[in-house]
């Protein structure tokens, strides 16, 4: 009887449980409509016991994956700016690659290693790019800035953060943050937004005379001390492009993909290796994108929301695209009636890794209108052990089973909750601030490809 009573109150609740007809019979379905109605009751009063009262407007961060006004790094601009996905993962993929030993061995063996291939330009639009650091030069302390030529000012005009060769900030201008939100819920790690720069070289001598500039599209500045403390700022115009065709170390089991690269010579041997593509405007793009941790609720107690983890990006042809990054679940998941598959169980949250990727397209209506209205709409739903199945839910100011945070954002390791991980998360659960909480995270407490 208390099963049947608890199976009515979850039906009252407007929970979305289904059954498999054929498999369950009528006992065995009020049984299992029981238990799930409980485990969710159990995980919502846990839940709130353990993190304290929801804040009024709480929309678990689907709300910060619709599109918005955002500053570029370098000019004031209401338009919108699609992150390309190799530029996602920078601070994961810093110093994947060696510049300086790529150059040396082209120059010694020219044409010895085809995946990698040098030329003094690149067939890419130079009218707006994008800048990321991945390696520093031995020598970074003669730098001073990195520069690019602007041929609608017909001036030199400085990369932002790109200084003392390096840089470890993030776009947009947001020193000391991991993960920012950058109007589509997405995060460049030491990256910078050149935007407006008419797209050509260089078409005449530098202020000093020297016709070295002529045909470059970048220079560095080094600031050499002259004697006494007097300083001469002197700028340099060597830099070769590389296409190299490489794995990246993130995401674990990712394509073998074709990147661009800045490589600034400051000495002999002796690189600084930037990442370099061209910028879309994310309104001709994008309209929405997150990565969302999801939390199945079949352990009393794990707010770890890992049981899957997965990219969502929602096209302006109204198409999706869903990338598994995670299943820390035992209990079998669905994204779109799809099963989550990434070839073991527990895969990529600190237990075992995946065997595979799972990539899910969800094509837009006949009539072109999308399938779900926003990528918080895509069902997740989970098989209980009793063989219900239940829909994962982020309703506003309820406790959520999903929730919602910048591209690139990494997730908690196995039975780690997500507040060790991101220690301002109850805070935000609470208060509905900081609506970055993402911003600092505990290393060891978050997976790591």
């Amino acid at each position: 009887m208390v099963l049947l009573l608890a199976g009515a109150s979850f039906i009252a609740c407007s929970k979305d449980v289904s059954f498999d007809e054929n498999a369950l019979k009528d006992a065995e379905r009020a049984k299992a409509q029981a238990e799930v109605a409980q485990m969710i009751a159990n995980y919502e009063s846990g839940f709130v016991k353990h993190f304290g009262p929801i804040a009024n407007g709480q929309k678990w961060g689907f709300d910060r994956a619709k599109a918005s006004s955002t500053r570029t790094a370098v000019t004031s601009t209401n338009d919108l700016w699609y992150v390309p996905n190799n530029f996602l993962y920078g601070e994961q993929n810093k110093n994947g690659i060696n510049c300086g030993n790529l150059v040396e061995a082209e120059t010694q063996n020219p044409g010895a290693n085809p995946k990698a291939v040098f030329s003094n330009d690149l067939n890419i639009d130079f009218s707006s790019f994008w800048l990321q650091h991945i390696e520093n030069p031995n020598n970074k302390n003669i730098i001073m800035e990195l520069q690019a030529w602007n041929s609608v000012t017909h001036s030199w005009e400085k990369v932002e953060n790109f200084e003392w060769g390096m840089n470890n900030t993030d776009f947009e201008i947001s020193v000391g943050r991991k993960y920012t939100y950058t109007g589509l819920n997405k995060s460049a790690a030491n990256a910078t937004l050149m935007t407006g720069m008419g797209g050509t070289a260089c078409d005449r001598a530098d202020e000093n005379g020297s016709e070295e500039a002529i045909g470059k599209r970048f220079r560095w500045i080094e600031n050499r001390h002259i004697k006494g403390n007097q300083y001469q700022e002197i700028p340099h115009y060597t830099y070769k492009f590389l296409t190299y065709t490489h794995t990246p170390k993130f995401p674990k089991n990712g394509p073998e993909i074709t990147e661009t690269f800045l490589c600034v010579e400051i000495s002999t041997g002796d690189f600084w290796g930037i990442k370099i593509g061209h910028a879309d405007p994310a309104s001709e793009v994008l309209k929405e994108a997150g990565v969302i941790f999801c939390e199945d609720m079949g352990q009393e107690g794990d707010y770890d929301f890992n049981d899957v983890v997965f990219e969502a990006r929602m096209f302006a042809d109204n198409h999706f695209e869903i990338n598994v990054l995670a299943a820390g679940a035992t209990l079998e998941i669905k994204i779109d009636g799809i099963v989550v598959d990434l070839g073991v169980n527990m895969a990529n949250t600190g237990v075992n890794e995946a065997t595979k990727t799972q990539t899910i397209t969800i094509p837009a209506k006949s009539d072109g209108w999308p399938k779900y209205d926003s990528i918080k709409d895509i069902p997740v739903e989970v098989t209980s052990r009793g063989g219900a199945v239940y829909a994962l839910t982020a309703e506003d100011d309820a406790v959520p089973q999903k929730v919602c945070a910048p591209l690139g954002t990494l997730w908690a390791k196995e039975y780690i909750s997500i507040e060790e991980a991101y220690p301002s998360f109850k805070t935000y659960v609470n208060s509905n601030t900081p609506n970055l909480w993402t911003d600092n995270y505990v290393p060891e407490n978050v997976f790591v490809f």
